[in-house]
Order: C-alpha cells, then structure tokens, then sequence
C-alpha cells in the first residue's frame, strides 16, 4: 500500500483543501491551498500551485493566475494548461498584446495540445483579431487532422470555447473558463442573475454564444446586443436545450405564469431552461405588457376596426382561434396562447430525432431559450440548423447603428407582425392583398385570400425566378376562375412587376406577351385590386381615428402602431396608381 511523503500537517491540509473544492468553496479552498504552500514552497509542492492557478481563476483574481502560471512554467506536467490559463488571464485582465505575445508562442507547439486546448487556441486567435494566424493555424491543423470527427466539429464551430469540467476531471477545462464572460445588464439584478444562469446551463451543455454579445434588459424589455463587423456564428443552441411545450401544464393566472413540468418529458434536459424563462417573463411584467398593447386584447372594445383588422386573414386557422377565444370570453387563454404564438418554432419529427429526440407528432412547437431574446427585423438573417451539430443558431450582423441583433422570425407583412407578433414591422418587402372576389369583363372570376399554407407553386419560367418570393403560395386555374392564396404587392420601385405577376396567375404567362382581350384582363384585374387595397386602408384610418377619439389613453403603444401601419399602407397602394390602366400606355 502507498504511503504519503508529505508531513501530518500538509497532508491533513490537503485533505481539507480537497473538501473544500468538492464543496464549491472556493474562498476556504484558497486559503486551504495557501496554507499548504507556506509549508512547502517549493515545486514538490507543483499540484497546489496548479489548483491555486484555477481557484485564483474562479475568484477571477487574474493577476494571481499568472503568478501561479509563471511558477510552473518549467513543470512539464502542467506547462500546456498553465500557459493558457495564462493567456485566458491576459485576456480577462484586457492586456491584449500580452495575450497575442503568449499565444504566438504557443502556436509553435499547438500539435502537443489536447482537442479542447486547440478550440481554446482557435478561439483566442479570433477574439484577438489574429485572422492571418488563425488562418495559418488552422490549415497547419487540417494536415494533420483533417478527416477526424472531432477536427470537423471543432472547425464547424470553432468559436465554441470549452466549458469548465468538474475540478475532480483531468482536463485542460480544470484551469480554463469561458474565454470572455458575455457582458449582461439590466435594470432588474434579479432578472440579470436569471439570465447568468441561464446563459451558464446553456454553455455547459453545449450552447455557444459568441464573446461580443452583450444581453440588455430594460424596462422589461430584452434584446441583445453585439460589436462585430462581418457575418459570423453569433449564437448555437442543441436542440436538446429547445423546451417542448407539450412538456409543460402551462395556466395564467392573472398576469403571472404558471409552468409545471409534465411526467415522462419528451426533452427533459430542457426543462431548467423553461423554468428560468418562465421566471424571467414573470420578472419582466411580459404577460401585463402583452395584454395591454396586442391589438385583440386590446382593442375588444372597438368591435367594428377589430372585425376590419381581422378581415384580410379571416381564414387563416392562427387568427380564427385568437377571435373564437376572444369572442368566448377565454381572456387569460387568449393572452397565454398569443403571447406563446409569438414566440414558438415549429419542429419537425425529422429534425428532432436527429438530435435523439423521439416524438409520436409529425412537429412540436417549442421555445427558442436565449434566442427568444432577439427581435423580428424582415430581410436580415433567419435561424438556421446546423447539420453537423443538431443546434440551431444565429449567423448574421449587428445593425450598423444600434449595434443590436435582430432576427427575421417569419416574412410577413405589416399588419399580419402586429397580430401575431404584437407589432408593426415596416421593413416588410410587400402588404397582401386584401380578399376579395373579382368578375373581369370576360366573365372570368378572379378570387383572392390569405391561408398561410406551404407554397405549392408552379415550376417557374427562368424569366420568372426573380419573382417566386412574391408570387402567391398557391395559384388554381380553370378556364373562368383563378383562386389565388397569399397575393403580394411588392414594394415600392417593384410596382412594374405587378403586372407580369397578374399575368402569369391569369395566363401562366412570364411576360406581357399576350392578346389584347388577355392584356385587358391583367389592366381591369389591377385596378379593381389596387382600389380594394386602397379602400380597405382608408376605411382602416378612419376607424382608427374614431377609436382614438373614444379611447382614454389615445397615445397608447397600440395606435401609436395602428397610425404607422394605416400610413404606411395608404402611401404603398399610391405608390401603385401611376402603373395603373390609365397611365398603362406610357410603360409599355
């Protein structure tokens, strides 16, 4: 049996230093380890000036990190973690060009670092602007590792740092903590502290969330933030971490939510994820909020603009249940199921099982964890899946100004944001048309409507391709009626393609090409279109008007919103009028 070399009282020390990290007690494991070093300070005491490096770490005592570093500099043993437990500490402590002076050095002999050291080297050379090095080091890598699994993940992403392991782990993750903490503010410290532990539970099982962002919380409201200048993976989350809410009995009671986990989760491992954002949407007030500015919860009064506000999407299934729930009093229902609509992804049978997830439905809607803080902006980036990783993540830029990173959740037009979403999104490319039921001089009938269904569109002329996105998601023919689903009306400086649109629906032609009585038919189509849009507006205006006039609190969020989207479609239809019949002649 082996036997100690140590004295009684180091050895007695060591024990209780031992106890005092398992316990997570790392001001008492501080001074435990310092103890010991006051008896022996030399290197025959190496293990305790490695513990102390990560403890100092924790503590996040930088400067003493790199006196522990600096003595064990010439331990073979511990020489690699030490040296980037160093580098982590320059970092923390902002001495970049230190940092860039230890890592170029290490890169001399980064083949003898373990996997999870590289990630941390890869990622150091990026926060630190060495893109050429990065460049260098990482085709160095490919000759030697190209074609193992783990090189693959790690250059799919290689910002991903490592995340601390249990300090009982032989890992270089004993000495190295998240490369740069995410910066995270709030009015609310007890919302900000929810957010850390989130963002900490999301980082230990496998999220990444790139070291420029920065989580605001104001007033209740959330967004995030990020300083970079070019498209880059700002954000990964496993599918593991995605809350299914079948998992969940969620009620309201009054504006607070009650979430309680069900038996038998479908994704347990998402569970404390649900919980925290349940806290924090209950912290922030969101559920008060939504019930004061969504426009059918807050505009039930108003029975005849509500009635015209629902019209253009009266068949859309979303809309239908929201006026049937309003209509039989379930306000709570109401307020929970709207806000949580806003707010769910739909995922797919396929997609879950690939990440180990086993549903019985074709798709599960569920929460997005942090992603939920970002904000809805049309034409940026969408969410993307990766298929490597089973995450879904963010790659995108910051808007230039404001430095905030929006996301685009659906494209939509301006007045389907504010009911599904509870706001006007104006940098919509397009508005839908009204419905409405047309009979063209030739006798052909022309209807349109809105049922936001899967496009199952024709196989376009090349010609055409330019215009697929506008184009409606479903088109019927026969030889005197034309049922369109989901017909646009570009924005302005696309008015002229209108036309060509109308004319492939009518005709499945891809030009203007066509007879005179054809010709005829687009011409009488769009105009009797463009007044039905323009009508619908104005009448939209006028209501809005008079509810103000009847509200008391006309300057709310709500008609401050309805005064924007009334606006906006009144000057998107007269945008159109000089493309119309009578002008026709001077586009030709």
């Amino acid at each position: 049996m082996a036997t100690s070399t140590k004295p009684v009282a180091e050895q007695q020390i060591d024990n209780l230093l031992s106890c005092q990290v398992n316990e997570g007690n790392i001001p008492a494991a501080i001074l435990m380890a310092e103890q010991s070093l006051n008896i022996d300070p030399t290197l025959n005491n190496a293990q305790t000036y490695f513990q102390l490096t990560d403890l100092y770490s924790r503590q996040k005592n930088f400067e003493k990190v790199i006196e522990m570093a600096n003595k064990l500099k010439t331990v073979s043993k511990y020489a690699y973690e030490v040296q980037l437990a160093k580098i982590d500490a320059l970092i923390k402590l902002k001495r970049a060009d230190d940092a860039k002076q230890h890592l170029l050095k290490v890169l001399i002999d980064l083949e003898q670092y373990s996997k999870q050291q590289i990630g941390f080297v890869l990622s150091s050379l990026h926060y630190l602007g060495l893109q050429q090095e990065l460049n260098n080091t990482i085709t160095k890598l490919e000759s030697l590792y190209l074609g193992d699994t783990w090189f693959s993940d790690l250059l799919d992403t290689f910002l991903k740092v490592p995340v601390r392991e249990k300090l009982n782990e032989s890992s270089c993750a004993n000495t190295l903590r998240i490369l740069s903490e995410i910066k995270i503010t709030g009015d609310n410290q007890e919302v900000v502290n929810i957010i850390k532990k989130l963002l900490h539970y999301t980082q230990e099982k496998g999220g990444f969330f790139h070291p420029c962002l920065n989580i605001v919380e104001q007033s209740g409201n959330l967004s995030i933030t990020a300083t970079v200048d070019n498209k880059q993976k700002l954000i990964s989350i496993p599918l593991t971490l995605m809350p299914l809410l079948s998992d969940f009995h969620l009620s309201l009671i009054g504006h607070k939510l009650i979430c309680l986990n069900k038996k038998n989760q479908i994704n347990p491992l998402a569970a404390p994820v649900m919980n925290m954002l349940v806290d924090i949407y209950n912290l922030t007030n969101k559920f008060e909020m939504w019930s004061k500015n969504f426009p059918i919860t807050r505009l039930q009064q108003y029975d005849e603009l509500l009635e015209l506000i629902f019209m253009p999407y009266s068949m859309s299934p979303v809309i239908r249940h929201y006026a049937k729930l309003l209509n039989s009093g379930e306000q709570e229902q109401l307020i929970l199921e709207s806000f949580l609509g806003s707010r769910v992804f739909n995922f797919g049978k396929t997609l879950l099982r690939k990440a180990g997830i086993k549903i019985k439905n074709q798709q599960e809607v569920g929460l997005l964890g942090i992603i939920d803080f970002l904000n809805h902006r049309s034409g940026v980036n969408g969410f993307f899946t990766s298929s490597s990783t089973n995450d879904i993540a963010i790659e995108t830029l910051a808007d230039k100004e404001t430095k905030e990173v929006f996301v685009e959740y659906n494209l939509e037009d301006p007045l389907k944001t504010l009911l599904i979403y509870g706001f006007v999104d104006l940098s919509s490319p397009w508005l839908f048309s009204v419905p409405v039921a047309i009979h063209l001089d030739t006798g052909r009938k022309v209807e349109i409507y809105y049922n936001h269904a899967t496009a199952h569109k024709d196989s376009l002329p090349e010609k055409l391709h330019h215009l697929a996105k506008y184009l409606p998601n479903t088109i019927e023919r026969t030889q005197s009626k034309v049922t369109l689903n989901m017909l646009t009306l570009p924005e302005k400086g696309k008015q002229k393609i209108f036309k060509v649109m109308l004319s492939y629906c009518l005709f499945g032609k891809s030009d203007l090409n066509i007879s005179n009585i054809q010709l005829n038919e687009v011409l009488q189509l769009e105009d009797i279109l463009i007044q039905a849009n323009m009508d619908f507006w104005r009448n939209l205006k006028t209501l809005i008007k008079q509810a103000k006039a009847q509200d008391d609190n006309p300057n709310d969020f709500i008609f401050i919103e309805l005064d924007r989207l009334a606006e906006f479609g009144i000057e998107h239809i007269k945008s159109y009028l000089p493309y119309t019949k009578q002008f026709f002649k001077f586009e030709l």
